[in-house]
């Protein structure tokens, strides 16, 4: 995995001790982010700084074969959330509950939902 940047899936959560670590396996084409909890660590092969508060997006490596990535907790305990999964390669719009392809999807659905057309929630 590379990390890019700091700022229908798997879901991993990470409750690391100090010096602990832990790695994951990830499918190839997954891309994934690391929501850091609480505590401090590092994260892939780069060990890449994240405190708590943190937000790290990794996408897949240009060799085509499985990847890992690694969590490791650093003086403080680490709690991280991993979320990983395919990249959909389409539009996303979103606003309010809904999230569709297309403004005009966005627009449709509140007009179908203002009206109970979606039944009970």
């Amino acid at each position: 995995m590379r990390l890019a940047g700091l700022g229908a899936a798997r879901q991993s959560k990470s409750d690391s001790t100090e010096a602990a670590s832990v790695r994951q396996d990830l499918p190839a084409d997954y891309n994934a982010v690391i929501v850091v909890l609480e505590g401090e660590g590092s994260i892939g092969a780069e060990a890449k700084v994240v405190t708590a508060g943190d937000v790290a997006w990794l996408t897949g490596g240009d060799s085509g074969k499985a990847s890992e990535v690694a969590i490791r907790a650093m003086d403080k305990p680490l709690r991280a959330l991993l979320y990983a999964g395919r990249p959909l390669h389409e539009a996303v719009v979103a606003r309010g509950p809904f999230v569709m392809n297309t403004e005009a999807e966005i627009e449709q659905a509140y007009a179908d939902y203002r009206p109970g057309r979606f039944g009970p929630i």
